[in-house]
């Protein structure tokens, strides 16, 4: 019997455009696509951008390589959106043609009613559509997932394996951070203002610590509108809107620590947020709530510190923190794992694992 050819090659289909990779969800499979390009050189075809981007892509594939689909795997990934009429028609041909699928599978917030409540009946539609989809992806393919926690939480998937694949930092400061007892701890919250998000709980510790005489400020970075937080002019508190990625990068250089202060809920527990690997990129040791995923791989790595979700226990942290040869240490270990233990390559490596054989 003729032994079969293994395969090697892999198709990458992302439905996002690439054009501003600062933020936002392109970032997690820009970075991604790029180390899979790295990987296999020739022998990777990406398809991603807008649906008439994709569709040109697709086409020149399917005129590239007519016949020889048995050679590919197929590394796909989900939008926070539904499908739509062309990535139907992709998956078909893709079910019909390659053998071996995997899909990361970005986001379940249609599952989760409390924190995502369907208010309009076109809402209720969507999240239908979107479940709908999600039952294609654990029908015909693989699944790839942002955390374990996200893997157990995956409704109507059974005993089917779940592979976490999440996001990774990138070593963009190669210095461990510097930080005398007694003087200003230089905090950074970088992301979206919401009921959930926390910020309120951050900034109301901050002051409690300014008043206890603990020297410390704060910089929050993102897109919303100022009079949501109520600084007063003087704090040691100051909003940023707006700002490049340079800009963004600059300010969490001259800062100490990070802090990801989420208020704990069922959803908040599965999420791995990409602003996490973010932190770490630019060395700094990470000040979070107890959300499962989040927590668990905190604690495990020894990258920074984990507290209750409210004010007394994200002040303790806060104070832990400012304790002589706390931030060099979480610091020194944030760099070690960033250099010897993860980055995208790894990533890279379980796409190979699973969907190779």
């Amino acid at each position: 019997m003729r032994e079969e050819k293994k395969i090697k090659k892999i198709l990458v289909y992302i439905p996002f455009d690439f054009s501003d990779v600062s933020k936002g969800s392109s970032v997690r499979p820009f970075y991604l696509t790029k180390e899979i390009e790295n990987a296999f050189g020739i022998n990777s075809f990406v398809i991603s951008g807008n649906k008439e981007r994709r569709k040109k892509l697709f086409r020149e594939f399917r005129i590239k390589h007519a016949g020889r689909e048995e050679e590919w795997v197929l590394y796909m990934e989900s939008s926070n959106w539904h499908l739509y009429f062309f990535d139907y028609y992709f998956i078909l041909w893709a079910v019909l043609k390659i053998k071996s699928r995997g899909i990361f599978i970005r986001d379940i917030y249609y599952f989760f009613a409390k924190e995502y409540p369907a208010k309009s009946l076109k809402k209720i539609a969507i999240y239908m559509w979107m479940k709908l989809d999600y039952l294609i992806y654990i029908i015909f393919f693989k699944l790839f997932v942002p955390s374990k926690e996200f893997g157990d939480a995956m409704p109507l998937s059974g005993n089917k394996n779940k592979y976490p694949l999440p996001s990774a930092p990138r070593l963009l400061v190669n210095k461990i951070k510097k930080y005398k007892k007694g003087s200003e701890l230089k905090v950074v919250y970088v992301g979206g203002i919401s009921r959930d998000t926390g910020h309120d709980m951050l900034i109301d510790s901050v002051r409690y610590l300014i008043s206890m005489g603990h020297k410390i400020s704060l910089n929050i970075v993102g897109n919303f509108k100022t009079e949501l937080l109520s600084i007063e002019p003087g704090e040691d508190i100051e909003a940023h809107m707006g700002l490049s990625e340079p800009e963004i990068g600059a300010i969490m250089k001259e800062s100490h620590i990070a802090v990801i202060p989420r208020k704990k809920t069922p959803y908040h527990d599965i999420a791995m947020p990409v602003k996490l690997f973010d932190y770490l990129s630019f060395g700094l040791p990470v000040v979070a709530t107890n959300c499962a995923a989040m927590a668990n791989f905190i604690d495990k790595n020894k990258v920074g510190l984990t507290c209750e979700d409210t004010r007394k226990g994200l002040q303790a942290a806060l104070l832990e923190m400012m304790k002589e040869g706390s931030i060099e240490r979480y610091s020194g270990n944030v760099l070690n794992f960033v250099r010897d233990k993860d980055g995208w390559l790894n990533r890279v490596e379980l796409i190979k694992k699973i969907l190779i054989k």
